[in-house]
């Protein structure tokens, strides 16, 4: 049973207040709606937040089974977003620092190595596999949610104001129209697979956190009368699908490792062969707060998170046998080709990593349980070196009262700083324009 987050806080309609529509709980829209919460101007702000799917955080979402009997949750996966690397600007570091501070974030302090082809100059030339394994720096700063990945999206969501208001609809994708009459205009939500096309609600200011949600393919802003922008993102910025699929085994893998990158850069041909679909490699289980015991004492079971390299991502989901094919076919394919990858890679991880002995390599843990996701839109990818979007935070058509965020603007972009950035800069716009 997948527990579902429901509406955060009650909104209350009041008419001086300023109506704001967020399509995206991820971390820009949440960051948004908290600056505006937080807002220390005369404005008041009426906020609603939609998102898609079962519960808040975008590629923060955290993916957490329970037990139907005891409500006891059993395995947790943070299936998008690894962790929060080293901050690059201040405004990044102070915000990270207040989420420490008030618990939202805690430091993991697991091993992390990267696994690429070597040559016999190394020290840590594996000779029967052409492999090195290299610890990465100990001191690097990473952090993650606390207790879980999304946790940082919920809080921010549910930060007090004395005037504004916020309210969340999960499960609901929106499609925006921009209606003009007698001399108003306004931002009308619609339920974008209605075929009666049913009004969520009507708003002054939309923000849109997607850029997915300017792709052709897509209706979210397909009537907005917003084509500059649209066509600006398709011309510039491409997203980068990736495979993703979360494993629970049997028994502890005896290696001393939490999180393993396989860099495919230097010999793609040779470490595909070796890897397969692969890139990342986290046991989640390692970070803090995650549940390692269950309530009689006995060891939890521990959960993987596999994550494909770009290339591999997109020739699996561009492959024949998917053309045509349901969500659940195509993430049951994920899951049997990843989890394939996973276990004929693990001999030779065992071995690299200097932490087993003969008899642990070939005592390889089953998987139990094992949970395909596609991510259609894992990364932004600038098209061209000078990028209109690597100089701005986010993209504002006052005219209109239309402002687009997200982790693909910005000297940080493809980050969660950059995400925030992109967020902070998009609320303090509405702060100052009305």
């Amino acid at each position: 049973m997948i527990r579902r987050t429901a509406s955060l806080a009650l909104k209350q309609g009041q008419s001086d207040t300023i109506k704001v529509g967020i399509l995206g709980s991820g971390i820009t829209g949440c960051t948004v709606a908290s600056t505006l919460l937080q807002s220390s101007s005369d404005k008041k702000f009426d906020i609603t937040v939609y998102e898609a799917g079962r519960g808040v955080g975008g590629r923060m979402s955290t993916r957490s089974s329970f037990d139907n009997d005891s409500d006891e949750q059993i395995y947790q996966f943070d299936y998008g977003c690894r962790a929060i690397f080293p901050p690059k600007t201040e405004l990044f570091r102070s915000e990270l620092e207040r989420w420490r501070k008030l618990g939202w974030v805690k430091q993991w302090n697991g091993k992390f190595v990267t696994i690429r082809c070597g040559d016999e100059s190394s020290k840590n030339y594996n000779n029967n596999n052409q492999i090195i394994a290299e610890d990465t720096a100990e001191d690097e700063e990473r952090y993650v949610g606390y207790p879980r990945m999304n946790s940082i999206c919920e809080q921010l969501l549910q930060t007090k104001s004395n005037k504004s208001t916020v309210a969340v609809i999960t499960q609901t994708r929106a499609a925006a129209f921009y209606v003009q009459s007698a001399g108003s205009r306004m931002w009308q939500l619609r339920h974008h697979d209605n075929a009666e096309s049913k009004v969520l609600g009507e708003y002054d200011w939309l923000v849109c956190t997607d850029r997915n949600s300017a792709s052709t393919k897509n209706v979210d802003l397909r009537d907005a009368n917003i084509r500059p922008f649209n066509q600006l993102v398709n011309e510039n910025i491409q997203s980068i699908p990736i495979c993703t699929t979360m494993v629970i085994l049997d028994k502890p893998l005896p290696i001393t490792v939490d999180a393993i990158q396989i860099d495919h850069a230097n010999n793609p041909t040779s470490m595909t062969s070796k890897f397969g679909t692969l890139e990342w490699i986290t046991r989640d289980s390692s970070k803090p707060g995650r549940k390692q015991y269950n309530s009689d004492n006995s060891k939890t079971n521990e959960c993987w998170v596999l994550q494909s390299s770009e290339q591999e991502g997109k020739r699996l989901l561009e492959s024949k046998r998917l053309q045509g094919a349901s969500l659940e076919q195509i993430r049951d394919v994920i899951r049997e080709t990843m989890v394939a990858d996973f276990k004929n890679s693990l001999p030779l991880l065992m071995s690299s990593s200097n932490a087993c002995s003969d008899d642990s390599v070939r005592d390889i843990p089953l998987v139990v349980q094992s949970f395909g996701h596609r991510w259609g839109a894992a990364f932004p990818k600038h098209i061209a070196e000078n990028n209109t979007f690597k100089s701005i935070d986010c993209y504002l058509d006052a005219d209109k009262q239309f402002i687009a965020c997200g982790d693909y603007f910005g000297k940080c972009h493809g980050s969660v700083e950059g995400a925030f950035l992109s967020g902070r800069a998009a609320a303090y716009h509405l702060i100052e324009k009305e």
